[in-house]
């Protein structure tokens, strides 16, 4: 290998290594907080709702104990040992309890029926006709009841109503305290199923409840209701904790439907019941991944540089040595004239001026030859006049002769001569040196027979011949040669033709020279250029030639050919498990499997990292297609075994057909990626086929981008406002400021779209900035109009966060616009603060130390813990819209309400509700103590022109 190759390779490898492993380190440590802080949110979950599950448990055991004081049970069960007749039934003090039984059943949606059952198991008096006379002295509910205790059942099936059931009873006693009967409601299992139905986190979490046994008793899959859970981590659990009556909870990871989750669960004693809350281990790791790929992309930079830097030294260090090169190439040719003109005071510039000395004296040394040839060819007379003065120039002839000895054995070729008439060849020493032959022992044609693989034997005298033919001014061939000591060797070979005036070939005369290290070099860069070094298989650029070639060729023999993206499914964690050499293996025999599932007419290659393409040739359709695409991914069913543990991955598959989906390399690689990752969306290890559809999505985003990037320029981005009410005056205290976009290209684009794309191409700190100035200059400008001093709330992103100098951002708009910090109101949603909790919390005490409010948005949506309302510094806290949507009929809503409020007063934290549209739901919150609605019941949000008149009002309601 040359220096200028190995030089800058070495530089290289010296940086990347501790690169590379400093990376890893960073993404160990913050992998591990990311994915512990989510395993803390999951527990903190489950921990929540089993609570307010027992809280729900507990009202429905007080509902019964109350009911069965006020509604008349007691007489009518004390009669009831008195009157056994039919006509019992038929009594007015029945017809009356039934009455009120079913007024009692209607003001709570949840019960499907309530019972009066006397001591023989006889149901007297119902809400629903159709359950008297019914007999349940076999229910447990009744058996437990009748012992004196208030008791709450598994699911059952009702007799009156065929549907699956949860009953609470209660004993009924008389004013001796004797137990004359029994009060029950029963309950629709569809209420428990409501209450799971509203629990979620993330996209793939979600909660169910079961019973002792494991039986569901509630599902987000209403199927799944009554059957015994698949969950067998959780059934494992449950039969270790029996019957006991403490309360278990914690966290445990189990695979269902191939996915590996990580599951929080919490019993309730009372019931023998288990609330558990459920997330996929993929999604828990998710923000991991992210941080991965800030890092490995820092380090790519930093690598590419080293790799400049070192190319940069290497050439200013090879570049002399080039300069000499040169020049004794030219020496080689024949031209002792040229001199090497670098020059230094360093081993190369002695190097130089020690060669140009050599050549200077050999030069001399052919001009004293010439002279002697010159007296040589005088007349005999002058020869004898010079014969002494030649005998004295012996001497000096002689040493010009071992100097130019000397030169030829300094240089690496072998001079060579043969006589076409005697057969006489003659070659210098350096010639057993490269071939490893010594010419005495063998006939050059023999040698040549013996030694020059036959490939290039052919070449050899094709090329000789063609000099002989005067078609070149030379013959020069590189030969392949089995040298003497055994290795095999390339060898230069040039030379030309010696003739006589008649044109006969008098002799042939030359120069061998070694190139074995430079052919080596060449093909090894032929390797590196066309070959993934791990795999052996064809690399990107390889693929790419071919993909070219092969859609020139059949669009125009109108032939159909298709590209296989393939990614492997979550190898990152075969990595990270197995580790990164077990994970090269895996790549390395996957590839090696895929080689040799497809035919040979097509094509595999290692794309890079955990991604191959395929290149099907000549196809006849999507059968064909499909078939392959079957096999390949059968190739993962039993899974990959390495010193002895084995590894299952699976694999996604896009393919692109060409040309019907594309016509060059760009556009077919790109739909086959597109389609790869609608296989990943749809669930992975499947496979999809490129549809033009798949990159609408695509192109939307990229029109929005487009207009984002003008919007402020071209006037199509504005600021609504709404107002914020403080219920206790009726006075509008404050508006939130809303952004809102009308293009002249798309029309109105929804926040919900915009925003998103803002985030992720970067331009929502650009926007941001441009929206805290305008809502702080619109505000001073009503403060200018007599409006009075009133809040504005702007909303912010994580992005905008991240940002270093966020806080002097919000800080330059408060004072180039004269608006009062007091007045400012900074809003974040929960799960933007909990990103990066301590960085954000400690930049909301750097606002509030200048006098910004700040405040938490969409409580109770993301992370949900009401344990980091302690350490978070916030003014103001937003309850979302979707708990009061519903608060005036779901108690359990209605309860959530209740304690967010009671915390937020308790903790001196101002509670905002957004979201308020009915006259109902105002009257309840204001009872609840709320202190500030925001809502359509006022006003939906409006431009800066239509909320004049309203800001104007003293008061609104």
């Amino acid at each position: 290998m040359l220096i200028k190759t190995r030089l800058p390779l070495m530089m290289i490898l010296l940086s990347l290594i501790p690169l590379f492993l400093l990376s890893f380190l960073i993404y160990r440590h913050t992998s591990k907080v990311l994915i512990t802080n989510s395993k803390v949110n999951i527990l903190q979950t489950t921990n929540a709702y089993s609570s307010a599950l027992a809280a729900v448990i507990d009202g429905q055991r007080r509902e019964v104990n109350s009911s069965k004081e006020s509604l008349g049970i007691i007489n009518v069960l004390s009669n009831r040992s008195r009157n056994k007749d039919d006509s019992f039934y038929h009594s007015k003090e029945v017809l009356n309890l039934n009455k009120s039984l079913k007024e009692n059943k209607d003001n709570f949606p949840e019960i499907q029926h309530s019972l009066v059952i006397d001591l023989n198991g006889n149901v007297i008096a119902s809400s629903e006709e159709n359950a008297l006379k019914f007999n349940v002295i076999d229910r447990e509910y009744f058996k437990d009841s009748i012992k004196g205790k208030t008791f709450i059942s598994n699911t059952l099936i009702s007799k009156a109503s065929n549907k699956l059931i949860v009953v609470v009873s209660s004993p009924v006693k008389d004013l001796d305290d004797n137990i004359i009967g029994v009060y029950a409601n029963a309950i629709y299992i569809d209420y428990f199923q409501k209450f799971i139905l509203n629990i979620k986190n993330g996209d793939t979490g979600y909660a169910y409840i079961v019973d002792k046994d494991g039986n569901i008793i509630a599902h987000p899959d209403s199927k799944k209701i009554g059957k015994k859970s698949e969950n067998t981590k959780l059934i494992d659990i449950l039969r270790n904790i029996k019957d006991s009556n403490k309360v278990y909870d914690g966290l445990d990871v189990y695979t269902y439907d191939n996915k590996d989750k990580l599951m929080g669960y919490k019993t309730i004693p009372e019931l023998k019941w288990t609330f558990v809350f459920t997330k996929n281990i993929a999604e828990v790791n998710e923000p991991a991944y992210g941080e991965l790929k800030i890092i490995m992309s820092v380090a790519a930079f930093i690598f590419i540089l080293s790799v400049f830097i070192s190319i940069f030294a290497s050439r200013s260090i090879t570049k002399p040595i080039g300069y000499l090169i040169n020049v004794m190439n030219k020496a080689r040719k024949g031209d002792l004239n040229s001199l090497c003109e670098y020059k230094s005071n360093d081993e190369l510039g002695m190097l130089t001026g020690n060669y140009n000395n050599m050549i200077k004296k050999l030069n001399n040394s052919y001009e004293e030859l010439s002279a002697v040839y010159e007296e040589l060819s005088a007349t005999e007379e002058e020869l004898r006049s010079q014969y002494d003065e030649l005998i004295e120039n012996k001497e000096a002839l002689e040493v010009s002769e071992c100097r130019y000895k000397e030169v030829l054995n300094g240089i690496n070729d072998a001079l060579w001569e043969y006589d076409v008439n005697t057969g006489r060849f003659f070659a210098s020493d350096k010639w057993y040196d490269i071939t490893g032959y010594q010419t005495e022992h063998y006939n050059i044609l023999k040698l040549i027979e013996k030694a020059v693989f036959p490939k290039c034997k052919k070449k050899l005298y094709d090329d000789i011949k063609k000099h002989i033919n005067l078609k070149t001014p030379w013959f020069e061939t590189e030969v392949k040669i089995n040298a003497g000591d055994g290795k095999i060797k390339w060898i230069l070979n040039k030379g030309k033709v010696i003739k006589d005036d008649d044109g006969r070939i008098l002799k042939y005369s030359g120069i061998i020279s070694d190139v074995t290290v430079k052919k080596k070099a060449e093909l090894r860069v032929k390797q590196l250029a066309y070959f993934d070094t791990l795999t052996g298989l064809p690399n990107r650029t390889n693929f790419i030639d071919q993909l070219d070639n092969e859609v020139r060729n059949y669009e125009r023999d109108k032939k159909m050919g298709a590209v296989l993206f393939v990614d492997l499914d979550d190898f990152k964690r075969v990595n990270d498990s197995l580790g990164h050499d077990e994970g090269d293996k895996l790549l390395k025999t996957i590839g090696n499997e895929f080689f040799h599932t497809i035919d040979e007419k097509n094509t595999v290659c290692r794309f890079g990292g955990d991604e191959f393409l395929i290149l099907l040739r000549d196809v006849s359709g999507k059968d064909e297609i499909i078939d392959i695409v079957n096999n390949l991914i059968d190739i993962f069913n039993n899974g990959f075994e390495f010193n002895k543990k084995r590894a299952f991955i699976t694999c996604s598959i896009g393919i692109c057909m060409f040309p019907k989906d594309g016509k060059n390399n760009n556009s077919i690689l790109k739909n086959a990626d597109t389609a790869m990752y609608k296989a990943k969306e749809t669930g992975k290890n499947r496979y999809e086929f490129y549809d033009g559809e798949m990159s609408k999505g695509l192109n939307r985003y990229i029109q929005i981008e487009k207009i984002l990037r003008s919007s402020i320029h071209n006037n199509e981005i504005y600021l609504c406002y709404q107002p914020q009410v403080e219920l206790k005056t009726g006075k509008i205290i404050g508006t939130e400021a809303l952004i809102r976009i009308e293009s002249k290209e798309a029309g109105f684009v929804s926040p919900g779209e915009f925003i998103p794309v803002a985030e992720k191409s970067g331009l929502i700190i650009q926007i941001g900035e441009w929206v805290m100035k305008t809502a702080f200059k619109q505000n001073k400008e009503w403060i200018k109009k007599g409006y009075g001093e009133k809040r504005i709330s702007v909303n912010v992103s994580s992005i905008q966060l991240k940002q270093s100098n966020f806080v002097e951002s919000v800080k330059k708009c408060i004072e180039e616009t004269g608006i009062s910090p007091e007045l400012v109101e900074i809003e974040i949603t929960e799960s933007v603060l909990m990103e990066s909790l301590e960085t954000n919390v400690e930049i909301l005490k750097q606002l509030r130390s200048f006098g910004v409010r700040t405040s938490l948005d969409d409580f109770g949506t993301g992370y949900s813990s009401l344990n980091y309302l302690r350490i978070m510094p916030i003014d103001t806290l937003k309850i979302d819209k979707s708990f009061i949507d519903d608060i005036h009929f779901n108690r359990k809503q209605e309860a959530i309400v209740d304690g967010i409020v009671n915390i937020a007063h308790n903790l001196e934290i101002e509670i905002v509700v957004e979201g308020v549209e009915t006259r109902e739901q105002l009257n309840i919150l204001k009872q609840k103590g709320c202190n500030i609605i925001q809502g359509y019941i006022f006003s939906k949000p409006v431009t800066a022109e239509n909320i004049d008149e309203i800001i104007k009002k003293t008061i609104l309601f």
